[in-house]
């Protein structure tokens, strides 16, 4: 506003409107203090996890730090999947077993087994003896007693997430410490950058911001948790079937399932703040209730199609996770749009409006 123009009661900028250049410098000034807590939480997880490393600190299983226990926690769905995929595996060899022993109808005796090196690969015996393995088994009538898993344990640890250079883990971790350091500098982050584009809003603009803020925060964690949690070891148990019909040993790199672990949480994270983007819809008037109500069969068939798209591993366990809270979520915007419809403004004026009256 300059000295000539008329002062504006209803003007709500009049004490923030900036030239171009002061906004770029206001934007950098923000963008600074957002990028100093980065950096300030990412060294800070450096310090915990050397802390932790060397106390020997543990905690619930993991070890105290940042970027170690998230790795571990990224790590734990694969390594108990690929756990079930190899005691299936010997599960069906004692079977076998046992099913030979039977038809034999023995009496009690001590008897000696050869496991052959070939299954114990297939069984997840990494390196296994050309001359295979000599397993002591007690036969009493149909009760077999099997000293497989100690006699196994010598041989060595089964195969789980692997990494295939030297500087691989190295730069795993320090993705993994960057993701961590900007989730817990992300109040700040926001923060910094909602000072920066709060002043360009009406109050009431400000008044929907801070209204659905706290509901868009839920419906991320909720999308982020189901993901971790549920999500992601049925999916990686439904791979792992499928690498078991195509007859492949499943060779698991920890750098690839690390992108696979951040994103498909982010997009499950985004994807459920779907009923909040409908009723910002129906608030501004492109859409209401009706609308989204006539347009389901259409909505549903976009879900399933986005799903398959975006998801980094477009299986169908993976496709049909996402879209089934996806479509429930779609109709939960339904009932949003019903049970607080758009306000009428016919009688209102323009300045109480904009105001937010």
């Amino acid at each position: 506003m300059t000295a000539r123009d008329p002062f504006d009661e209803d003007d709500y900028f009049a004490d923030t409107r900036m030239s171009f250049g002061d906004h770029i410098e206001d934007l950098r000034r923000h963008l600074v203090r957002a990028s100093a807590w980065l950096v300030s939480f990412l060294l800070l997880g450096f310090a915990l996890d050397a802390l932790g490393t060397w106390m020997k600190w543990e905690v619930g299983g993991f070890q105290f730090g940042v970027g170690r226990p998230a790795m571990q926690l990224i790590a734990r769905p694969v390594e108990e999947q690929l756990g079930k995929f190899y005691e299936k595996r010997r599960d069906e060899l004692m079977a076998k077993w046992r099913e030979d022993v039977e038809n034999h109808q023995v009496e009690r005796r001590p008897v000696t087994l050869v496991i052959t090196a070939a299954e114990l690969t297939r069984i997840g015996v990494p390196n296994p003896p050309a001359e295979g393995l000599q397993v002591s088994v007690l036969i009493d009538d149909r009760e077999i007693s099997f000293a497989l898993d100690d006699s196994i344990k010598r041989l060595g640890k089964r195969p789980g997430l692997s990494t295939l250079s030297a500087q691989e883990a190295l730069m795993a971790y320090f993705k993994v410490t960057l993701v961590c350091s900007l989730i817990l500098a992300s109040p700040m982050v926001f923060w910094e950058i909602w000072a920066f584009v709060g002043a360009g809003l009406y109050p009431s603009e400000k008044r929907f911001v801070h209204l659905y803020m706290p509901f868009s925060i839920v419906l991320f964690l909720a999308g982020v948790v189901l993901c971790e949690g549920f999500v992601l070891p049925r999916a990686v148990g439904a791979l792992l079937v499928f690498n078991e019909w195509l007859g492949l040993e499943p060779d698991l790199r920890f750098n690839e399932w690390l992108s696979l672990a951040i994103w498909m949480p982010v997009i499950f994270g985004v994807s459920f703040q779907t009923p909040l983007v409908m009723l910002f819809m129906e608030r501004i008037g492109l859409f209401d209730a009706a609308d989204y109500r006539a347009k389901r069969r259409y909505a549903f068939f976009i879900i399933t199609l986005l799903a398959a798209i975006f998801l980094p591993t477009p299986d169908g366990v993976s496709v049909v996770m996402l879209a089934v809270p996806m479509c429930l979520l779609y109709e939960l915007g339904i009932r949003l749009c019903e049970w607080s419809p758009r306000p009428k403004y016919d009688e209102v004026s323009d300045a109480e409006q904009v105001a937010g009256v």
